[in-house]
């Protein structure tokens, strides 16, 4: 994953949320060891507005961020987001606890490839080295809460980063994160189907990406190769890593299972029961601050080579969480805003937007499409009347 501003919409299938209720900074030029929480009354993002909206309905959830900078030789440079509950229940306290420990976790495991390079050697061309990530909300109801986090490491000079894609799923009542062997029946050969439903679905996501070479060893029947998986309202989803299933161009691809397919080894009354019978589909999708006005659906995108994603919504008028998920880093000022935005509000966060990424306005004007059906707005001016002329004029102005 390249750093935004390189960045095209098309590929920001992994989003990077950047609603940050909490900052955790390093003081810039010095390690990893210099960390220091900072509370969120203390620091505030230029990006977040002026108040935190109401803990939405169990648990809610912000974004906090490993943020640092080191100038000398070697250069880096750390923006790697990490979810974190709203709650005060020790159940809550473990899963944040945790959570903490995974951002760190990666942060460690970039300092550590640093090493293996060292300082770039006199006089040749100065570029940073970068960590950098996105958050991803996959189940979001009264028993579980899940999240799909990603991390992007870019060395200075690599021709591409590489990006690693972990996922905790949690049990709101003991704070415990769930296995994946808990989700199956004792002895049952859960594996051998979730390999054959892998190769099922996932042919047609590659296509002509399909190499057997990468594609059979990365979904055969082995517990190494389902690390990556989320309860979701809609199925078991299974993220495949980089080089996994297939070339570097495809990515980080996921498929998800419907719960009907894996009946014959799902636990009688386990977490994907549970999770199949949650209702319908209203959650929180970072980096929103509210639980959706509208009901979410989730269906592939199509592999257009177009910047805006399709579907963005389904037939019966659901947000497809597939779409806002790859509009998350691209979009973030925009999908950030809350119910109560003002016109004014949009038109400023649409205008970030169009700012600091590589993105067209029509990618934009389709986030803003989103945000609007997410949070229910409706405004009596189109808050898009003027854009993008009246960005270009105000920083002009400026």
């Amino acid at each position: 994953m390249p750093t935004p501003r390189r960045r095209s919409p098309r590929h920001a299938r992994v989003g990077a949320a950047t609603v940050a209720a909490l900052l955790v900074s390093l003081v810039a030029g010095g390690s990893a060891a210099a960390a220091q929480i900072v509370p969120a009354h203390h620091v505030r993002a230029h990006h977040v507005a002026e108040s935190s909206a109401p803990a939405p309905r169990p648990p809610g959830a912000v974004l906090a961020r490993i943020a640092a900078a080191h100038r000398a030789n070697p250069s880096w440079t750390v923006s790697l987001p990490y979810p974190q509950l709203v709650t005060s229940s020790l159940a809550g306290e473990a899963i944040n606890a945790r959570l903490r420990s995974d951002a760190f976790g990666a942060e460690s495991g970039f300092f550590q490839e640093l090493a293996r390079f060292g300082p770039l050697a006199p006089g040749a061309p100065h570029f940073a080295s970068s960590l950098f990530g996105g958050v991803q909300t996959t189940i979001d109801t009264s028993r579980y809460v899940g999240f799909l986090s990603a991390a992007g490491i870019m060395p200075a000079g690599a021709a591409h980063p590489t990006t690693t894609v972990s996922t905790r799923t949690f049990d709101l009542r003991t704070g415990a994160a769930l296995s994946l062997a808990e989700l199956f029946r004792p002895k049952s050969d859960y594996l051998a189907v979730l390999s054959q439903q892998s190769r099922r679905l996932l042919r047609p996501v590659l296509g002509s990406y399909l190499d057997p070479t990468m594609f059979d060893p990365g979904t055969a029947p082995v517990a190494a190769n389902f690390t990556a998986w989320s309860l979701t309202p809609f199925g078991l989803r299974i993220t495949f890593q980089n080089y996994q299933v297939a070339a570097y161009a495809v990515g980080t691809p996921s498929i998800v299972i419907p719960y009907g397919a894996l009946g014959g080894v799902a636990a009688a009354n386990g977490p994907m029961a549970k999770a199949a019978a949650s209702g319908p589909v209203h959650m929180q999708l970072l980096p929103a601050r509210s639980v959706s006005a509208v009901a979410l659906c989730d269906v592939p995108l199509s592999q257009s080579t177009t910047a805006v994603p399709t579907p963005l919504r389904c037939a019966n008028g659901a947000i497809n969480v597939e779409a806002w998920n790859s509009f998350a880093e691209g979009a973030a000022h925009v999908l950030s805003l809350t119910p109560q935005a003002t016109v004014a509000q949009v038109k400023r966060a649409s205008c970030l937007d169009l700012g600091n990424f590589v993105s067209a306005a029509p990618y934009v004007r389709a986030a803003v499409g989103l945000a609007s059906a997410y949070n229910h707005w409706h405004f009596a001016t189109s808050p898009l009347a003027g854009f993008p002329a009246d960005c270009t004029a105000k920083r002009a102005a400026h």
